[in-house]
């Protein structure tokens, strides 16, 4: 278990400052509205403010610290938003607190962060907090997972606007285009061993895209990360693997494999793309390790 820092017998965290995520959270909107109710009944004096990408999220969470005016700073959005929000406190004692209007809210499945208004805002106010170590991609912060290959791909094909009035089913179309692809295989260097893949991820978190268990191995506040390498190399394969992480049982597949690592580096390969914590990050090269600086999260008492 991670040390946490009790806020019982302290003063509740009453000065909010709230990062909204325009482009997440259309379908789930009314939990953010009646989150900000409750807080407000709780006495917490609260400012929104709306971004539109990570660099934004990032930019307002550095200046929530520096200003040393909040209690907490809020991420309304899903794991995107939490990388943003996330980045700009690395390091400072000013923590994170989660309101999961996304999509996947993989971080927030991670630390069991229950979806009912009354009781998302009893933990920002209340809640303890705990010490986070993320991971860098060429010094970029996240904190769920890094993809290479297959998932990248898809995030790419994503229509950001179907997404938001979709959901998840918005991920279907560009789903199933890569599915009809021949699987292209990669080099990935893991702990300077060399692996084929054609689709890796570097895991800080046990679940994938939301709910799904990807590995029961892992502990999102465990030291360094688990690599799963997809060794796929054809359509039906892939395919095959899809299912097994839908189904929860992604390791008991013959073409993936499950290995617990610090360091991941992918040299500059044409047509391997990347992404953090379902947001296209960009190509290769990438070299992945794990944070020296800690996010401070709020997570059920």
């Amino acid at each position: 278990m991670p040390n946490t820092r009790a806020r019982d017998g302290c003063r509740p965290r009453t000065r909010l400052l709230i990062i909204h995520n325009v482009i997440a959270g259309m379908r789930r909107r009314w939990l953010l509205r009646h989150v900000c109710r409750e807080l407000e009944a709780s006495g917490a004096e609260l400012t929104i403010v709306a971004a539109d990408s990570s660099e934004a999220d990032r930019a307002l969470a550095e200046k929530a610290v520096a200003s040393g005016a909040c209690h907490a700073v809020v991420a309304a959005g899903g794991d995107s938003t939490v990388r943003g929000v996330g980045a700009g406190l690395l390091g400072s004692e000013l923590p994170l607190g989660i309101i999961p209007i996304g999509t996947g809210n993989v971080l927030a499945h991670e630390i069991r962060f229950r979806g009912r208004p009354r009781t998302v805002a009893h933990n920002i106010m209340h809640g303890p907090s705990a010490p986070l170590f993320g991971g860098r991609a060429n010094g970029a912060a996240f904190f769920a997972m890094a993809g290479v290959g297959f998932d990248a791909r898809v995030l790419a094909r994503l229509d950001v606007g179907w997404k938001r009035r979709l959901g998840k089913l918005a991920y279907a179309l560009p789903l199933i285009r890569e599915l009809l692809r021949k699987p292209e295989l990669f080099e990935a260097e893991i702990d300077g061993e060399i692996h084929r893949c054609s689709w890796l991820i570097v895991a800080k978190a046990a679940r994938y895209a939301g709910p799904f268990l990807l590995t029961r191995r892992r502990d999102i506040h465990a030291d360094g990360f688990h690599a799963v390498i997809v060794g796929s190399s054809s359509r039906a394969s892939l395919l095959g693997v899809v299912l097994a992480i839908g189904c929860g049982r992604a390791e008991a597949h013959p073409q993936v494999k499950v290995l617990p690592c610090r360091r991941v580096r992918i040299p500059r390969q044409p047509g391997v793309s990347t992404q953090l914590d379902g947001e296209v990050f960009g190509p290769t090269p990438i070299e992945i390790e794990p944070s020296e600086q800690p996010l401070q999260i709020i997570v059920p008492a």
